[in-house]
């Protein structure tokens, strides 16, 4: 897919400068480590084994952590009489099985191969580590530092390790220490001993932020800044020149660029005059601007309470009287429009166009509420349609004088910002591939493609029952095309389900089979229904919100092997779909991470990290945060910088007083007016406020040497003359100042 570069000419600037900042990244990355290196040895050091708790999913309510399927049977501590800690007590615990079933329907526990290859997914409790991460070897410590300097759950990394004890490895995180619980922690007798150092583990922790963060990854995105820099005056022409010399040329290209504007022509018809004073007058657009100020306000005082009819009948009769005032109002602008400039003048101005289409849409809006008969569209297109009233606060923008140069940065880069969203779209496309392909069956539960028939004929449950095809939204699931190709266990049709739970079956609490999610699901609680790669449409969409750095950390652990926090809790070997059948036996595959096996844990850790990393960095970083901005803040500093000895400001003052001895835009005034356009215009352009002799008047005129035509002078011409006289003051003030000195 990247071949399409070549075949777009807007694309190459931005892949070219892409490819042009990468190898400057190396650098950086060589200092970031050496930083990460020093700071995770010594998180290793003071947290390395402290963060693990007792997973234990039978008995765990978020008694110690909330967050965590933390054992309730194991009090968070360390009992120095004998020497205990929370992992003794955890392995102590008598061991029990949870009731699972994969996706043929087969009890985990019934496998002949169970001892070697599904006890880590049924057998509990186990002493594991928390999801987001832990300190107990340089990877993963270096790993867990990497997230939190890109801010990623950074709080309840922190307040977890603040509850790690001070002395003792192997004891769960908690907040209460022996200190605060007068000497009892916990227990009637006190055995627990529990200390903690929350300051130092906190200033750790900002410390890591403010030079990870705050100082080295910001440093990726001043490299893009600087590369882009670098060619956008390349390709202009100003990587010789000096500030002032590229002012100067880009004052000269906005210049060159600007057309004067234009006044509406009065109408022939006597009658109509003094129509179009008024709607020509400053008074009318005024009135017009607070019609649209109230009527929004009007918009704001909706209210959406189930428990409040009356209170909603009354305001929903505001609303709409209030619409249909203003509707009035609209047209009545409209018509007195019509009568002063004309259809054709109207309809020249793209404001007078937007107004119109506001007014039809609004009256459509009435007649479909007035009817008391079924709508002929949809009620959603309805909804869209009410909707484009708030549109009309747009409106204000045509005389906020002061948002002209926000309004014009923003319209100047749209080119730019698409060309860097095409590839972004394109690199996107290209990530969600090799996601789709590799983990489209993590977390997965017989149902979730629709496509399974109801029991598998070895399963577990009743096969003589017939199969339940009947749809509970109580049960949260999808509605099931059945195909008798594929042969899965659904869930909700093995014995005890939550969905036959639902809907009347009585079983021991023993009895139901354990699923992470409610409903039957082995969705987890990063990677879910709303973010996975089981297509490549919601794949797009999860690696989207992943460039902007929502829980990237948390999808990709979700992505590592089983054995990484509580995900064996979500997978199994043959709990993924089944693909095919060999020897008339169902081939199944693996629901865990990439599916590679339990002898490819650490490879298969690698490539999820590998993967997320490259990606983050260069979308999130790189496109996101470095190219956008650069375009941005280089638009923005070319038009609206108060640097520059010309800004967008002072030329369209120049306009505007330009328009008072040109109202048709001609380009061309007579030459006699140009002594009254330098005492209106406001330096740097024109003399201003300054007192001046008509003998110094004539000395600018004659240093501006305007061309003129015929006693007629240009626009352009004379424009570029001001400019250039501002430029040369600045020039020549900074060749005089160091003699000066």
């Amino acid at each position: 897919p990247l071949r399409l570069v070549a075949r777009l000419e807007s694309m190459r600037v931005v892949v070219a400068t892409l490819f042009r900042t990468l190898p400057k990244l190396p650098q950086f990355g060589v200092v970031f480590l050496g930083f990460q290196v020093l700071f995770a040895i010594v998180f290793m050091q003071m947290f390395g084994g402290r963060l693990g708790y007792c997973l234990d999913p039978a008995y765990a309510t978020g008694a110690w952590q909330p967050y965590e399927l933390m054992s309730d049977r194991v009090v968070p501590g360390y009992v120095s009489s004998t020497g205990r800690n929370d992992y003794d007590e955890c392995m102590a615990l008598p061991k029990y099985n949870l009731t699972r079933f994969d996706s043929l329907g087969e009890r985990l526990t019934d496998k002949e191969d169970w001892a070697e290859t599904y006890r880590l997914f049924t057998e509990f409790p186990q002493w594991t580590n928390p999801s987001f991460g832990n300190f107990d070897n340089l990877g993963t410590a270096m790993l867990l530092l990497f997230e939190v300097a890109a801010l990623e759950g950074w709080p309840d990394v922190m307040f977890a390790v603040m509850g790690a004890d001070a002395a003792q490895k192997y004891v769960s995180p908690y907040w209460l220490t022996t200190k605060q619980a007068d000497g009892k922690l916990l227990t009637p007798n006190g055995e627990e001993e529990h200390d903690t150092l929350p300051w130092l583990t906190a200033f750790l922790f900002v410390l890591w932020i403010v030079l990870g963060c705050f100082v080295l990854l910001n440093m990726v995105i001043g490299v893009v800044l600087d590369s882009f820099n670098r060619m956008q005056q390349e390709n202009e022409g100003l990587a010789m020149m000096t500030d002032a010399q590229s002012d100067w040329v880009k004052a000269q290209k906005e210049i060159i660029a600007k057309r004067p504007l234009k006044k509406p022509s009065p109408p022939r018809q006597a009658w109509r005059l003094p129509y179009f004073r008024l709607v020509c007058s400053d008074a009318f657009d005024l009135v017009v601007m607070a019609v649209i100020v109230v009527n929004t306000i009007f918009m704001m005082v909706d209210i959406y309470e189930p428990n409040s009819p009356s209170t909603l009948q009354s305001l929903w009769r505001l609303g709409f009287i209030s619409n249909c005032v203003f509707f009035g109002l609209y047209s009545l602008e409209m018509l007195l429009k019509w009568m002063g400039l004309g259809l054709r003048q109207y309809f020249k101005d793209a404001w007078n166009v937007f107004d119109f289409s506001l007014v039809i849409i609004t009256a459509v809006d009435i007649a479909f509420a007035s009817m008391q008969t079924e709508l002929p569209i949809p009620g959603g297109v309805l909804r869209v349609v009410r909707l484009l009233r708030v549109v009309r606060v747009l409106r204000l923008l045509k005389r906020a004088k002061q948002l002209q140069t926000i309004i014009a940065t923003v319209r100047v880069s749209m080119p730019g910002l698409r060309n860097i969203g095409l590839l972004m779209c394109l690199l996107m496309y290209i990530f969600a591939i090799f996601f789709t392909q590799l983990y489209w069956a993590t977390n997965y539960t017989p149902g979730n493609f629709g496509q399974t028939t109801c029991t598998a004929p070895n399963a577990s449950a009743a096969a003589a029952e017939p199969c339940d095809t009947s749809f509970d939204n109580k049960a949260s699931g999808a509605p099931v095309a059945f195909n008798a190709d594929v042969r899965e266990a659904l869930p909700q049709n093995l014995p005890c389900s939550y969905f036959r739970q639902v809907n009347g079956e009585v079983c021991a609490a023993d009895e139901a089979p354990y699923y992470f999610s409610s409903a039957d699901s082995n969705w987890g609680e990063s990677l879910n229904r709303h973010a996975n790669f089981q297509s490549l449409s919601i794949a797009f969409l999860t690696l989207f919100r992943c460039a902007t750095g929502e829980s990237f950390n948390l999808i990709m652990h979700d992505l590592f092997p089983p054995d990484w926090g509580d995900n064996m809790l979500r997978c199994c070997p043959t709990c993924g779909p089944v693909v095919d059948y060999e020897g008339g036996e169902p081939v199944v595959l693996s629901s865990c991470g990439a599916g590679w096996g339990a002898s490819t844990g650490v490879l298969e850790t690698l490539l999820a990290v590998s993967l997320f990393f490259l990606y983050y960095v260069l979308l999130g970083y790189v496109i996101l945060n470095g190219l956008f901005i650069g375009v941005i803040v280089d638009n923005f500093t070319n038009i609206g910088s108060d640097n520059s000895d010309v800004t967008l400001r002072d030329i369209e003052a120049f306009r505007t007083v330009w328009l008072r001895y040109d109202e048709k835009g001609s380009f061309v005034v007579s030459s006699q007016n140009l002594l009254a356009i330098l005492q209106q215009l406001p330096q740097p352009l024109g003399v201003g406020d300054r007192t001046r002799s008509r003998a110094d008047l004539l000395a600018l005129l004659a240093e501006l040497n305007i061309p003129d035509h015929g006693g007629y002078i240009h626009f352009n011409e004379t424009l570029t003359a001001l400019s250039q006289r501002a430029f040369c003051e600045r020039l020549n003030h900074e060749r005089l100042a160091p003699r000066q000195e």
